[in-house]
């Protein structure tokens, strides 16, 4: 099936085959040359934005939708994802999520950093698919974290972690074709530094506001840092710039001066105790000196991120 890009060199062909399910790709027709724009994608314009937890509430409540979301959602920013508004119908409203992931990619997002514009990184022949590496758009806290690559590069990875934000040589090579999120996040690990067993989450002020249906009001949303994973105690979890930065604004862990799940030495962030996943971080920064605490260990729960 031919399709609309503002090119007119590409086509759309079935990958069930190689990829199982309804599977689709993207190839070229023609020649398309290095730095050549592709497409343009409308998916941002016209896409519903939910959190995580939204996702997986909209997948419990209606599991014939799993692969769907699992395969047309995408990272947009911390805690936040892009879908179209005809989830419930399993329609995409862009075919540009038909994009599939390899290890040795043809395209990126350009021009300017704008995360519309899909440009080849590199010249494309025809019958080649056209993809990208799914690193420069998602990370851990995705929805396909672990999905196993079938791109049969030389290079292949197998099993994605989507930490490759904080590899330098993958930055390297492709910090100028990551979405705005990713670059975002690169420059961020400079100074908000967290272990790959945490995620900044978004906590939503009303409850009566997490409608499946509803669309973020990112200025409403508090961002904290969240065990991704179980996290031991005394085990490193976070980091500041500097000791001077050690400061509650300065990163995304919640103040809290009555039983804190973390503790400070000099810039870093240690665990209290063992720390389940899904558990929001929290540190007493009132505390000048944030000894370890002597506190015998104990497993947390999901109450330890009310307190």
């Amino acid at each position: 099936m031919k399709i609309n890009s503002n090119m007119g060199k590409v086509e759309i062909r079935d990958q069930k085959q190689r990829y199982g399910d309804s599977h689709r790709g993207i190839f070229a027709l023609e020649r398309i040359e290095k730095g050549e724009k592709i497409w343009y994608c409308e998916c941002g314009k016209k896409d519903a934005c939910f959190t995580k937890d939204q996702l997986l509430n909209i997948i419990k409540k209606n599991p014939k939708l799993y692969n769907f979301i699992w395969s047309f959602s995408y990272m947009i920013d911390d805690d936040l994802f892009g879908l179209s508004y005809n989830y419930k119908d399993e329609n995409t409203i862009d075919e540009c999520v038909l994009f599939n992931h390899s290890c040795d990619p043809t395209c990126g997002f350009g021009e300017n950093g704008c995360g519309d514009n899909v440009i080849a990184i590199r010249t494309i022949e025809p019958g080649e698919e056209l993809t990208y590496h799914y690193g420069i758009l998602e990370t851990e806290s995705c929805l396909i974290q672990g999905l196993i690559c079938k791109c049969n590069s030389q290079n292949c990875v197998g099993k994605l972690t989507f930490d490759y934000y904080r590899d330098p040589v993958f930055v390297n090579k492709y910090f100028e074709y990551m979405s705005p999120y990713l670059k975002k996040k690169t420059l961020e690990m400079n100074h908000k530094w967290y272990s790959i067993k945490c995620y900044v989450k978004r906590y939503i002020p009303n409850e009566e506001d997490s409608s499946d249906d509803s669309s973020c009001d990112l200025e409403d949303w508090r961002k904290g840092l969240c065990s991704l994973k179980s996290i031991s105690q005394d085990e490193l979890v976070a980091s500041f710039a500097s000791e001077e930065h050690v400061q509650e604004h300065m990163h995304y862990l919640r103040h809290n001066s009555f039983d804190p799940n973390c503790y400070i030495i000099g810039k870093n962030v240690y665990a209290c105790f063992d720390i389940l996943p899904e558990v929001e971080l929290t540190v007493d920064f009132g505390n000048d000196s944030n000894p370890q605490p002597s506190a015998p260990i104990r497993n947390s729960s999901s109450n330890d991120a009310t307190n």
